[in-house]
Formats: structure tokens, C-alpha cells, sequence
């Protein structure tokens, strides 16, 4: 599972780079919104059941989301 979940994260970082940079910049997410923010995406993304390939888009939202908020001195 580690080495399919790296292989497939690794693919969806370089196939959907802008998507999630778009994404992170329409949020406008801070220090004070973050988790409500996260979790709210958690949830659509979820809200009619749980598929692998979602479970590695949440993963690589995540890390993208990360390095926006880092670059961003979050």
C-alpha cells in the first residue's frame, strides 16, 4: 500500500499542480480557518463514500496545501 500511495501521490502532484494551487489560493485559508477549512473538504470530498483514488487526493491536497501555507509563512 506505502509504495502504490507514493507511486499514485506522486502522480496526482505533477498531473494536478495547478489545480491545487488554484484551489489553495480561492480558499484564502489562515491560522483561523484552517482546520474548519480542511475538514469542510474532508467532507465533500467523502460525502457520498470512500474510493482510493480519493483517499490519495486528499493526500496530495494535503502536501500541497502544506508547501502553499509554508511558502505563504503560514
Amino acid at each position: 500500500v506505502q509504495q502504490t500511495m507514493r507511486v499514485l501521490g506522486d502522480e496526482f502532484e505533477t498531473r494536478y499542480t495547478e489545480v491545487f494551487e488554484e484551489m489553495c489560493n480561492q480558499l484564502h485559508i489562515t491560522p483561523n480557518n484552517a482546520h474548519p477549512t480542511f475538514v469542510a473538504i474532508v467532507n465533500e470530498l467523502y460525502s457520498d463514500g470512500v474510493r482510493w483514488g480519493r483517499v490519495v487526493a486528499l493526500f496530495a491536497y494535503g502536501g500541497a496545501l502544506a508547501v502553499h501555507r509554508v511558502r505563504r509563512e503560514m
